[in-house]
């Protein structure tokens, strides 16, 4: 998409961002909010639209490309990282240590909703090793038909077999996150240079690194001292 832009069209956005982010505030009260984003988020860097302008000044649509294609795109940033972030319904059981640690995290959600639907002639084995297939080539709409067969296969009732449709959005929404993540799984390394294990975090089958238990993560960052990014107060208003 920044490829289709030209540079005169690329400055005008830049542009126009700077006219936004330098715009007065209308009130104390905007003012007031604006300052306790950034102290409830726990980044005390109140100078951070006076940084922001200045590299937006400088910014250039090959810079753009270029930090784009060094930490973004998968394909050629240098150290690509993502962060997914998985839920878990308070409704529904979480996944055993042992299914973690087996199965990627979409697969296990693809189970799961199968089988709250009533579909439970599948082994998460079985379904698996289909997603697998299935990734390499099959669309959503293909791959929800293909399912329906390998139920049908393992004797599933017709009324059952209903229920698999793209139209039960739960179902082709969880097929087509399944799809995904096995697609992406190239992209998805355990040869990681870092042991989050020390931090409260656990990997899983296809590489992510995950927090289960936020509190105990947090505790662990303040456990390391790790530095939070701030900037020293200095009275706006003075006599």
């Amino acid at each position: 998409h920044i490829h289709d832009h030209s540079i005169e069209e690329f400055d005008a956005l830049v542009l126009s961002q700077i006219a936004i982010k330098t715009a007065k505030l209308k009130s104390i009260e905007d003012e007031a909010t604006q300052f306790w984003e950034r102290i409830s988020t726990g980044v005390y860097d109140f100078d951070y639209l006076v940084q922001e302008i200045a590299q937006l000044k400088v910014l250039s649509k090959d810079d753009l490309l270029e930090a784009w294609d060094m930490y973004v795109n998968p394909n050629t940033a240098v150290n690509y990282t993502r962060i997914d972030s998985q839920l878990w319904s308070v409704k529904s059981v979480y996944p055993q240590d042992s299914k973690l640690s087996t199965y990627p995290n979409s697969v296990i959600s693809l189970f799961g909703c199968l089988h709250s639907n009533g579909l439970v002639e599948v082994s998460i084995a079985e379904l698996y090793e289909f997603v697998q297939h299935a990734a390499l080539s099959n669309s959503v709409n293909d791959s929800v038909s293909d399912l329906k067969e390998l139920y049908f296969n393992k004797h599933a009732t017709a009324q059952m077999l209903e229920r698999i449709t793209t139209d039960d959005s739960r179902i082709g929404t969880a097929v087509e996150m399944a799809l995904q993540d096995i697609a992406r799984s190239t992209h998805k390394s355990r040869n990681s240079t870092g042991d989050f294990g020390t931090k409260n975090m656990r990997q899983t089958l296809d590489g992510k690194w995950i927090i289960d238990n936020i509190d105990s993560f947090k505790a662990m960052q303040k456990l390391y001292d790790l530095a939070e990014p701030e900037t020293s107060l200095a009275p706006k208003y003075t006599n």
